[in-house]
């Protein structure tokens, strides 16, 4: 589904949050700093299936701007 049909109907997926996270995290550096400062580690399963978007959120965690 295209992104105009999506948020003309107000409904995302899950690569939509993800996506819009990442460019809160990337871009707000206080929020950034909240939510990293809240994990001290964070595991992740089966790191080689991570796509992408999922690799830059997991990595703006840890981006010190």
């Amino acid at each position: 589904i295209s992104t105009k049909i999506k948020w003309f109907k107000l409904r995302v997926d899950f690569g939509d949050l993800i996506l819009h996270t990442v460019k809160i995290l990337e871009n707000y550096s206080d929020i950034r700093e909240i939510y990293s400062n809240n994990f001290k580690y964070i595991l992740v399963d089966e790191y080689q299936d991570t796509n992408f978007i999922q690799s830059r959120w997991l990595n703006s965690f840890i981006w010190k701007k």
